[in-house]
């Protein structure tokens, strides 16, 4: 069960054109925000993170989920709509 807000978030999907769902389904996070968030990440396990980098480190987790979810979202509606698609292990080979 989402929140109301990421299902219609998610809704507001159907309405875009194959185009934008194509743009959705490829796109990726930043290499800044990967490389971020593997440095939390690291700094999470050996247990040294800050309150400021724990809120940082929760936010990332957050939106690369909610990033995952519309990608994942996208891909669906465009296989939906007829459009041949990688494996869902291959989502991220959309290029």
């Amino acid at each position: 069960k989402l929140p109301s807000a990421m299902q219609n978030e998610l809704a507001d999907l159907e309405s875009l054109s194959d185009d934008h769902l194509w743009t959705v389904a490829r796109s990726r996070v930043s290499a800044d925000q990967q490389s971020r968030y593997a440095e939390l990440m690291e700094k999470e396990r050996s247990g040294g993170l800050g309150e400021m980098e724990e809120t940082e480190f929760e936010a990332l987790y957050h939106s690369f989920n909610i990033h995952m979810l519309r990608k994942a979202f996208a891909a669906g509606l465009l296989r939906w709509r007829g459009y041949a698609l990688p494996s869902p292990a291959n989502l991220t080979d959309l290029n």
